[in-house]
This record gives structure tokens, C-alpha cells and sequence, in this order.
């Protein structure tokens, strides 16, 4: 574990010698804050302009309205994880400090999980800025936590299992450009597969997209629920992505 934790710190600190996690973490507050603030005005207008449903009128509240939304806002983070994972291989190799690393007498699992954990700090960090805007919620209104604790579990587990795939594409790859372009390919078809539910009138087909999509196991988290099947989805598609990972790296490392 020590040496794991050599590997990520020596991530991190990369990441804030260089502006990269500067302006990740300012762009991702910049938006966040906007999402919040629109969710918040639209909420206030709707006080402003009761309706005649009153099924409509009972959702008017702050988990409806400003929680939930929020939440699925935030999705945007996930667009910021090439940035943060194209690196962490693909920098190795193009600058031929991979043989370094290789030779050292650290286990490929542990190059694989330093780097990733270094990765998944930096995620968690920027889901921490937004806790602010729910403690807002918190102190001046009365949104049920439920959504709120479950929704940001959902973030990070499905952030995880983007992270995992974009360390293995930076380990396809020594074009940070390239790593990054694959990652978000992948994360954009993981989170919109399950829109093809609109055009599919096929309810097998629909279903099958809808398992693999994981913006419908995240919706799951968003509604104040846990269920173990978008638990146990989400994770097996994280050690799926560092499982292949640890097998390229492993592969290159005794070519």
C-alpha cells in the first residue's frame, strides 16, 4: 500500500506543478456554480406561478427541483475526466520514463492503482466543491438528504468507472490527444446509449441499452436509492477497465 501511495502522490503533485488541475478545478467550479444558480432561479419562479395540476404544483420543492437536476448537472465532470487521466500513461511513454518505472521494483497492480488513485483524488476533489451548494440547501431550506447523500454516492461510483477507462486508454496510447479523444468517445457512449430508448421501439433491445447505460443506473442514485444491481454494474465496470489496464501494462512491461 505504501508504494501505492508513493505513485499517487507523485501524480498529484504533477497535476498541481502543472496548470492542468488549475483550470479543471476552475472551469468545474465556473459551471457548477452556473448549473446551481439556474436551478435555483427557476425554482423561485415557479413559487411565483402556481399551477392548476396539483400532482405538478406537489413537485415544486427543492429535491424536485433543484436537487435532482443539480445532480444530473454535474454530469459535466465526467467530460473533464480525459483531462485528468490522458496523462498518466501516455506521458510515460512519450517521454521514455516508462522503462524507468518498469524496472523499478514496484508490481505493475501497484503502478496501475497508484496512478489510478492519484486520479480518483483529483475527481474527489472536485466533487467536494460542490458540497457547498447543498450545505446552501441545507441551511435554508429543508431538500430531503436522501436524494442528496445517494446522488453524490452515484457521482463517484460512476466516476470511478470512468476514470478506469480512461487510464486504460492512456495506456493504449502514447498521444495524450489520442488518450483523451478515446475516453471521451467511450464516456459520451456509456452515458447516451440509453437515449436510443426514444427511437427503439424494440422493448428488448431498449432494455439491453438501458442496462449498459450508465446514466440510468446513475438516475437510480438520484432518486434516493441504492440499488445493488447499479452498485455491483457500475464496480464491475471499474475492474474491468483496471483489470485490462494491469494486463497492457503488465504485457509491455515483460515484451
Amino acid at each position: 500500500m505504501k508504494k501505492i501511495w508513493v505513485i499517487a502522490c507523485k501524480e498529484l503533485k504533477t497535476y498541481f506543478v502543472l496548470p492542468s488541475a488549475y483550470i479543471i478545478c476552475i472551469v468545474f467550479i465556473l459551471f457548477s456554480g452556473i448549473f446551481f444558480y439556474n436551478h435555483l432561479s427557476i425554482f423561485f419562479l415557479s413559487k411565483l406561478q402556481p399551477l392548476l395540476w396539483a400532482e405538478v404544483e406537489a413537485q415544486k420543492d427543492l429535491t424536485h427541483m433543484i436537487v435532482q437536476p443539480y445532480l444530473h448537472s454535474l454530469s459535466i465532470l465526467y467530460l473533464l475526466i480525459p483531462v485528468i487521466t490522458m496523462r498518466l500513461f501516455a506521458e510515460e511513454k512519450r517521454l521514455k520514463t516508462e522503462e524507468l518505472l518498469y524496472s523499478s521494483p514496484i508490481s505493475s497492480l501497484q503502478i496501475v492503482l497508484g496512478k489510478y488513485l492519484a486520479a480518483v483524488i483529483l475527481f474527489a476533489i472536485l466533487l467536494c466543491f460542490t458540497v457547498q451548494h447543498m450545505l446552501f440547501l441545507l441551511a435554508y431550506g429543508n431538500p430531503d438528504t436522501g436524494p442528496i447523500i445517494t446522488g453524490y454516492i452515484g457521482l463517484f461510483l460512476v466516476g470511478l468507472a470512468y476514470l478506469s477507462i480512461g487510464l486504460l486508454c492512456s495506456s493504449l496510447t502514447d498521444n495524450q490527444i489520442i488518450a483523451a479523444i478515446l475516453t471521451f468517445g467511450v464516456i459520451c457512449f456509456f452515458w447516451m446509449i440509453g437515449l436510443f430508448k426514444y427511437v427503439i421501439p424494440n422493448p428488448t433491445i431498449v432494455n439491453f441499452m438501458e442496462f449498459f447505460s450508465l446514466e440510468e443506473h446513475f438516475h437510480t442514485f438520484t432518486k434516493g436509492i441504492i440499488d445493488l444491481k447499479d452498485v455491483v454494474y457500475v464496480l464491475s465496470f471499474t475492474f474491468m477497465g483496471i483489470f485490462i489496464t494491469y494486463n497492457i501494462v503488465e504485457y509491455h512491461r515483460w515484451q
